[in-house]
């Protein structure tokens, strides 16, 4: 989303691209630029080409991308990521028009994506890649149903479905390998729980499962003792063969109180937009229980992270009133309230590389509230408090003394959290904490949140786009559109019953590891 120059028009950009490759006059060119715009489904394409892309949302950005990859007439679009920042509506029409394109020009797509449902949706052919290497390549079905690599397996297991249920997510242990090292043997070895000797000493071969499925594996060696995939993996043709089922869908999840956290009442805010006011958050009203899970979703633009950022106070709220349990903190805070309000809410945020500073320490960020708050009793005691704290949040305490960049995406979020636990908070705001990151380190932090949370008795608000995620968290879920809440209901309830139209838009979106049930889809 940030590939467009945001210096020069959206209908400049594409034109560059078309008389590049195509050596038009500027006429021509011109009205190419207007039908490659039109094409992408941008409506109103004459007045599109003029503005710029800060004008553009994130779909219609990604839709003029698209528009510049097919000025050259390519045979083969290597789309990289390209509806990983997008909420699962736009990702679907996004998708639709890939494959439509496709079918027009008979062109060859690469679609890198660490989405696995997108993946189910869109491949012929899945390739796995570990390491700088493909370790398993076969048809969809092969890679989905009939998988060979213990890497295929956990990736998986780690993907929560509608179905999933259960206290933990499975996650791939360790960590992946530092490439600028040297490698010997498999380089997965050490986080693989079927290793054996020779994965330590050599590198595995392809070897032919099928004539259009192999994997990088000892494991099918003819010599090597038999190992059946795990359950779930062995599962997955069967179910998506059968019909979709709704009983036994596991135990209860609500295990909070009575008791209000936080009380949102007829909550407004508003920004100027040429003269004219954006609703973003338009009177809307909400409880959140002590102890529970209140997962948030919507569109973009809907106005969920507004909502999180204005209970916050990042964003002075515009009306109504906002009620942390017995005290009402108003539509703005003064200095001490603000103190004391943040020492009991706090926030992790969407992106964890642009959330913390890069010109400090981990153990400075960390120590930063507890400094604020006059929590630690001497400078030996702040630094137990930090160890602590990334202890708590399962990265090593020498952590402490490096800086973000030396940190992986799930380690600088796990930074995040152990930040927002640092004033010892009550509830947490969590906005988006895992769209930025890929599936099994995904997994690692919602696991990590809700231990948390059963440990500390914390209140959760969960805001992500990832729907299959947030039922997976959530006691109760929200959906949002337009700045209002259209539909609350528990998570259960909520997918299985949806009663708003809104809301059945967004589930039967929503993507699934599992090529057979996307095809049904379209059927």
């Amino acid at each position: 989303m940030t590939s467009l120059n945001p210096t020069m028009t959206v209908g400049n950009q594409i034109m560059e691209a078309v008389k590049t490759h195509q050596k038009l006059p500027s006429t021509e060119a011109k009205e190419k630029v207007l039908q490659l715009l039109q094409r992408v489904g941008i409506k109103d394409a004459s007045l599109r080409m003029k503005q710029y892309p800060h004008q553009f949302s994130g779909g219609m950005r990604q839709r003029a991308m698209i528009a510049i990859a097919l000025a050259c007439k390519p045979d083969i679009l290597l789309a990289d990521e390209p509806t990983t920042a997008l909420d699962v509506t736009v990702q679907a029409q996004i998708i639709e028009l890939l494959k439509d394109i496709q079918k027009e020009n008979g062109m060859s797509i690469i679609f890198i994506s660490h989405d696995l449902g997108v993946i189910a949706n869109v491949a012929d052919r899945v390739a796995v890649m570990y390491a700088g290497k493909i370790v398993e390549i076969g048809a969809s079905t092969d890679i989905f149903y009939h998988s060979k690599h213990p890497y295929s397996w956990g990736l998986l297991s780690a993907t929560p479905s509608l179905e999933t249920t259960g206290d933990v997510l499975y996650t791939i242990p360790g960590t992946p390998p530092n490439l600028q090292l040297p490698i010997q043997g498999d380089a997965f070895a050490p986080r693989n729980k079927y290793a054996m000797k020779i994965d330590q000493i050599k590198q595995p071969p392809m070897f032919r499962v099928s004539d259009t499925h192999f994997a990088a594996t000892w494991l099918l060696h003819p010599e090597a003792p038999a190992v059946d995939a795990p359950k779930e993996i062995r599962m997955r043709g069967k179910q998506a063969e059968s019909k979709r089922r709704f009983e036994n869908m596991g135990d209860e999840k609500i295990r909070h109180t009575d008791k209000v956290m936080l009380e949102v009442s007829h909550l407004k805010k508003s920004f100027s937009n040429g003269g004219s006011l954006l609703h973003a958050v338009d009177d809307l009203s909400l409880k959140l229980y002590q102890g529970e899970t209140f997962g948030l979703v919507g569109e973009s633009g809907c106005g969920k992270s507004t909502l999180g950022r204005t209970i916050m106070g990042l964003y002075k709220a515009s009306g109504g009133t906002i009620r942390l349990e017995d005290q009402s903190m108003g539509t703005h805070y003064g200095k001490q309230m603000k103190r004391e309000f943040h020492q009991k809410v706090q926030m992790i945020f969407q992106d964890p590389y642009s959330s913390l500073d890069p010109h400090l320490m981990i153990h400075q960020i960390v120590a930063e509230g507890i400094i604020l708050n006059d929590l630690a009793k001497n400078k030996k005691d702040l630094e137990q408090q930090v160890a602590e704290l990334l202890t708590t949040v399962g990265l090593d305490p020498n952590f402490a003394w490096r800086y973000p960049y030396e940190l992986s995406g799930g380690q600088r979020q796990r930074v995040g959290i152990a930040r927002a636990l640092a004033v010892q908070p009550e509830l947490i705001i969590a906005d988006e904490p895992i769209s930025a990151l890929d599936v099994s380190i995904q997994a690692q932090i919602v696991n990590l949140l809700k231990k948390l949370q059963k440990e500390r008795g914390l209140t959760l608000l969960f805001i992500a786009h990832d729907l299959s995620m947030v039922k997976y968290i959530s006691d109760r879920i929200g959906v949002m559109y337009a700045g209002k809440i259209v539909e609350l209901a528990q998570a259960d309830d909520l997918y299985h019953c949806p009663l708003h139209p809104y809301t059945e838009a967004l589930i039967s979106a929503i993507p699934q590891a599992d090529p057979l049930r996307e095809q049904h889809k379209k059927d």
